[in-house]
């Protein structure tokens, strides 16, 4: 970053010539961390690169500008080397987020995640686990290797390190080993790795991801110990029922699923052949008929099931950028990041903002049919059946989309099986529904009647076939609205009625006619 035009030029140029300084006497390694960010395409812009006077479409021959410096800066180090002909006593090492194709490194080596057998390694030398394990410890170890896969170097370090500081261990004896596994199980299952939580913070995606155990904090369940739908309504039973075939099952009882449908693997490894299930729903209605929150609750109990699951929100306005390739770029990020949090469930809300009908596009670049291309892509790498991919996609993706539109307004490619394969409608409720829901809503509400007429409601249940009546197609949120502004209404005119202290500690006086907005 750089305060204005030419500062971050000179900051390169300052620097190499600084290491030419130190090298004349002694060797030197010079380390750039995220050289992408100097050599990447539109990478001002991407970080945060600031200067004055300079619009967003000058940023691109600003960006071009640096990368041709720190060429050519390479280029001088290596020329006058070789013209010295002494030997090489300076390293340059480089670090990039993102794979790029230049010919001024000597070497490229693309680090990939980590196999089971090298997350065992990782973990046994990290948390000093030792030669001699016992048989609890040994199948703890392989338990918790099956629950990082997706995971990578540093998220396995964080992982360690919260255990190592939770249970010192000190001779290495069996007892502290199988603690830390534990530790360390759970910590995969309720702490969000940073390389997550930094994944929206890059200006890419505007995403919201959250561990099992914040998913289960708004869960509400009977007497019976079974979980709550916060919906009401025929309608909405019977969408739960079809999200719990197609999202949870498939999703919390994926190697059974294809146990069952395939066959069991050979020696424990899946074959080329074999493609996991997939699972893929795309929720339609009006806006409050409660799609968001079926798919919260969907998420939950799949948390409940199995508790390494996350979920991840996504606004997919902000997947659309101006510059060319960004919105590309946008969506391969979010899918990185889901690959990695795998378990887990992604909700693109608005989904029809990506995934217009093709042959509509009015932009010159035709940005609107490659965003969609690039999502068809990524979500059919979500379930691939290559070698590389068969331990990743064991642990599933499960995609939620959500619009409040027709689903004709989608492309058909998206709605074919194997993506977003069942189109759910939620309905607006019914009249039952909609008297259940504003009887939940008042519900430990004292309301006065004392001042009812001949044709007023008398009691609660009158009020609730009234407030249905009225409420006809309208959704469960305007009713809550509709609910919670009677309560405002009662208490502005208590405030209006104080005249003492005393007033204070009265109780708010909620009438019928709030409800029916009568006086």
């Amino acid at each position: 970053m750089a305060p204005s035009i030419g500062a971050f030029e000179d900051s390169l140029i300052s620097l190499f010539c600084y290491i030419e300084t130190i090298v004349e006497s002694k060797k030197c390694i010079l380390f750039l961390d995220d050289i992408d960010q100097v050599i990447g395409s539109f990478v001002l812009k991407d970080s945060g690169y600031t200067a004055t006077g300079q619009s967003q479409s000058q940023l691109p021959h600003l960006s071009l500008r640096v990368k041709n410096i720190f060429f050519g800066i390479m280029d001088r180090v290596r020329k006058r080397r070789h013209e010295s002909k002494r030997p090489c006593d300076l390293l340059v090492v480089c670090t990039s987020r993102s794979q790029i194709d230049c010919d001024r490194f000597d070497k490229c080596y693309h680090l990939k995640e980590p196999n089971g057998i090298e997350r065992t390694s990782i973990i046994d030398v990290c948390l000093g686990l030792g030669d001699r394990k016992s048989s609890e410890v040994s199948e703890k170890l392989t338990a918790v290797v099956a629950a990082t896969i997706g995971k990578s170097r540093g998220d396995l370090a964080q992982f360690c390190r919260h255990a190592i500081v939770s249970v010192p261990l000190s001779d290495h004896d069996c007892e502290s080993s199988s603690a830390r596994l534990d530790i360390m199980k759970r910590a995969v299952q309720s702490i969000l790795p940073e390389s997550i939580r930094n994944a929206p913070a890059d200006g890419f995606v505007e995403m919201r991801v959250l561990s099992a155990r914040e998913l289960r904090q708004g869960v509400q369940v009977d007497s019976s110990g079974n979980e709550i739908l916060p919906l009401v309504g025929q309608n909405a039973r019977e969408a739960w029922k079809q999200l719990q075939n197609i999202i949870i099952a498939p999703l919390c009882r994926k190697i059974d699923l294809d146990a069952l449908l395939n066959g069991p693997d050979r020696d424990g490894v899946a074959t080329e052949q074999r493609k996991t299930t997939s699972s893929g729903v795309l929720l339609t209605g009006a806006p409050g008929t409660g799609k968001s929150a079926i798919a919260y609750h969907c998420a939950s109990v799949a948390a409940g099931l199995d508790p390494t699951i996350r979920l991840l929100e996504v606004s997919c306005t902000s997947l659309i950028h101006k510059e060319v390739g960004g919105s590309e770029r946008s969506v391969h990020k979010l899918f990185e990041t889901a690959r990695s949090a795998a378990p887990c469930i992604v909700i693109l809300d608005g989904v029809e903002n990506i995934a217009p009908v093709r042959g509509n596009d009015n932009t010159t670049e035709g940005t609107m049919d490659r965003l969609l291309s690039t999502l068809l892509i990524e979500m059919d790498g979500c379930t691939s059946s290559q070698s590389d991919q068969n331990e990743l996609s064991r642990n599933g993706i499960a995609i939620i989309g959500i619009t409040h539109n027709p689903p004709s307004w989608i492309d058909p490619a998206l709605l074919r099986p194997g993506r977003l394969e069942k189109c759910i409608e939620m309905e607006s409720p019914s009249s039952e529904a909609r008297q259940e829901i504003f009887l939940e809503a008042v519900k430990g509400l004292d309301i006065n009647y004392s001042n009812a007429g001949y044709f007023d409601p008398k009691d609660t249940a009158q009020l609730a076939q009234t407030i249905a009546m009225r409420t006809s197609n309208k959704s469960a949120a305007d009713i809550l609205a509709l609910c919670a502004n009677a309560k405002m209404m009662a208490l502005n005119e208590g405030i209006l009625c104080m005249t003492d202290l005393t007033s204070v500690k009265r109780k708010l006086d909620v009438s019928y006619h709030h409800f029916l907005n009568k006086k």
